[in-house]
């Protein structure tokens, strides 16, 4: 029975049968109904007891207990099969055959869920990082659009102020000249240029 894709470990007793369990995963259980010291059915019972061998597979093998009564205890035991001897090597290999495939492709299917759910988390934290990535970008150019229309409206006010302050100067300028007014040019000049000079000194 054994094969590449999976070999086979004999166990003489419920005990070593249980040991085994502990140590490695199994795809399949071919369980004698008579074993030393309790029965088949009892070992099934005690195996479907822990979670990690709940699932497993159990096939029933016996030459004695042949009764419709055993046949549903085994069945209520978690068999999945209840074979009388003697019994066929090749229909025994065949239901093994398919109850491992089944096996593989249910670890492949786990691989491939777990694959996936890394993936989609990997994914989730790329798309967080994006997501931050982007707030920090759109409150950096809100920052700097908030900064540019403050310059501006700073820019305005001197604008405004220095226009005011241009008015005001000139008003000035108009009534110096208006003050400076004299009976010849050449006395208005030399006056007029005096006074806008002590002008240009105190501004």
């Amino acid at each position: 029975m054994d094969a590449p894709r999976y070999r086979l470990v004999r166990a003489e007793s419920a005990e070593q049968a249980l040991l085994s369990l502990l140590a490695d995963e199994f795809a399949v259980l071919i369980l004698d109904v008579r074993l030393p010291g309790l029965t088949g059915f009892e070992l099934a019972q005690m195996i479907r007891e822990r979670k990690k061998n709940a699932e497993i597979p159990i096939i029933f093998l016996t030459a004695y207990y042949n009764e419709d009564q055993h046949v549903i205890e085994g069945y209520d035991s978690g068999a999945v099969d209840y074979l009388h001897k003697p019994i066929n090597p090749a229909i025994l290999r065949s239901k093994v055959a398919v109850l491992v495939e089944l096996y593989l492709k249910q670890r492949e299917l786990e691989n491939a869920n777990r694959a996936l759910m890394a993936e989609v988390a990997e994914r989730r934290l790329a798309q967080q990082q994006l997501y931050e990535l982007n707030n920090t970008l759109e409150q950096r150019v809100l920052e700097r659009t908030e900064a540019h229309k403050r310059s501006e409206e700073q820019v305005r006010l001197l604008m405004n102020e220095v226009n005011h302050r241009s008015k005001n100067i000139l008003s000035v300028v108009m009534a110096v000249a208006q003050q400076t007014v004299a009976s010849n040019s050449s006395d208005f000049l030399l006056r007029f240029s005096s006074r806008i000079q002590a002008l240009a000194v105190n501004h």
